[in-house]
This record gives C-alpha cells, structure tokens and sequence, in this order.
C-alpha cells in the first residue's frame, strides 16, 4: 500500500489556496466599490487561483480515498476467498496463535500511536509480546470502518467485547449475543461519549450468563483487517487483562485462510444464531 502523505498535503495545499484566492476575490470587489482604480489583475489572479486549487483537491482525493492498484489488488484477492463453515473454531484459533508466535519480530503488529485525548491506555504494546489471542466481537466503529472509502492507514477506536474463557475458544459466535445485551442495556452510557475511551471493562454477569467477558476499547488499524474494513464482526486480539489495559486486533497475515475468507464475506455478522435479524442501526454494529 503506497504512502497517501501525497494525497493529504495536496489537499492541505488545495483548502489553504482555495482560501487565499476566495479572499482575494472578495477583496477584489471591495477595493473595486471604493476607488475608481481597477485592480483587474487581482481578480485574474484569485480565479486562477480558485481553478487550480480544485485540481489540488480533486487529485488529492483520487490520492487519499481512492484505492490504489495495490489496495485494489488485495481486495480483489481476499475477496475471492471461499467462505467455509467452520467446525472447529479452538483449532482455526490455535493456528493464529502458532502463526504469531512463530514471527520472531519485536515490532510486529504494532500500529502508529495516535494521540486521541485520553487513549494513552490503549497503546500499551507490550501486550503483543506478553499477551495472548481471543476471540472478540464488534460493537460499534466509527463510520469510516464500515467500508473501504477512507485512509487505508488509518487508525480509529472500536468497542469489542471478549473473554479470556476457554468456552468462548469453541463458541466464539456466543460474543454476538452478548455484544448485543451490552448494547441494549443500561451499561451502554459508557458508549455514548466517543472520546470514552474505556478498557477491559468487566461486564456484569447477567449479561454474559455468568462467564467473565469484557469490553474494551481497541485503537484498529485498517492494514490489519483483510479488505481494511470491519466486513465483519469476529476476528482475533491479542489481551491480557490481567497485566495490561490495551487489546489490539491481531493482523491478518496471522490468520487462517477460513477465517480471512469468513471475514471478507461477513459470516458472522450474516448469522442469525442468538441475536437473529434485529439491527440496531446507526453507527453500532452487532
């Protein structure tokens, strides 16, 4: 995926040119009303200024939001997966966990820390190295995570909710449920305030028939899911509850070719098992 740094400072080069012509346009009618002199020049000036901050814009965009031959690539490939039911689900997890722990690189699945207000807590990366891959099941991600039509490295904040529970190894399906207790009860305050950036939160027990789950905030980054969009709801994180406040979503390179298939056709999100048709519409997606 090619750098999109291009893209934005044209755009920034776009907006602040656009700017300067407009005032220099309203200036231009100003000064005309006043005096008997006509400063022609200055109005031949801010159009073309106006005309060429447009291109800016226009290939700025065609730079920044639109997907390149690589990202076209990549979508076009893992697209093309089959969808395949999985029977095992412990085994599918189980072969995430040994393709991660086979790569010997430090840095690996690390994402550039961006400084949203209060979500220092979420970029604790040593958790990658120390913690250990769950299942988890999305609640709610900003707009942009819903299809590819924005930055492809861009990182923004999702609610997930998990369990460190071998029973949910087996029966990942059984997060989308509790996913949607969560969002329909009363606890969902804590999901109001987008700059709330909550984690590990343990979910009462009546919510999650008596197993420990949590919900969390998780900073995703689009590079690490296989379309860069959350085209669906189950996928794997690397936690540790116990020892560190941050998640993060494992990178897909790490995962099994069923679940990047299942994932790019969201089959999860599709089935009716324990939550059946009932949306909830607006920005959450359970």
């Amino acid at each position: 995926m090619k750098n999109r740094k291009p893209g934005i400072f044209l755009w920034i080069f776009g907006g602040v040119l656009l700017g300067l012509s407009i005032i220099g346009v309203i200036a231009y009618f100003a000064v005309a009303s006043n005096t008997e002199v006509k400063y022609n020049s200055i109005l031949i000036i801010s159009i073309i200024g106006v005309l060429i901050s447009f291109v800016f814009l226009i290939v700025g965009y065609i730079l920044s939001f639109l997907p390149d031959k690589e990202a076209k690539q990549r979508i076009a490939l893992y697209s093309s997966y089959p969808v395949k039911n999985i029977e095992d689900y412990k085994k599918e997890l189980e072969s995430v966990r040994g393709n991660f722990n086979a790569d010997k690189n430090p840095e690996k699945n690390q994402i550039a820390a961006f400084n949203f207000i209060n979500s220092r807590q979420c970029y604790d990366f040593s958790v990658i190295n120390k913690g250990k891959i769950y299942y988890a099941y999305l609640v709610r991600a900003f707009p942009p995570f819903y299809s590819y039509n924005n930055f492809a490295r861009l990182t923004l904040p999702a609610v997930i909710v998990y369990s460190t529970e071998e029973y949910f190894e087996s029966n990942p399906m059984a997060l989308k449920a509790i996913a949607k207790k969560f969002l329909d009860s009363s606890n969902t305050n804590v999901l109001r305030d987008d700059s709330n950036f909550f984690t590990n939160l343990k979910l009462p027990v009546n919510l999650t028939d008596g197993r420990e789950v949590y919900a969390t905030t998780v900073m995703a980054y689009r590079m690490h899911l296989p379309l860069y969009y959350f085209s669906d709801s189950l996928f794997p994180i690397i936690a540790d509850p116990n020892n560190s406040p941050s998640a993060f979503i494992v990178d897909f390179k790490y995962w099994t070719e069923n679940q990047v298939g299942n994932f790019s056709h969201g089959v999860a999100q599709n089935a009716e098992e324990k939550i059946g048709e009932e949306e909830s519409g607006g920005i959450f997606d359970v």
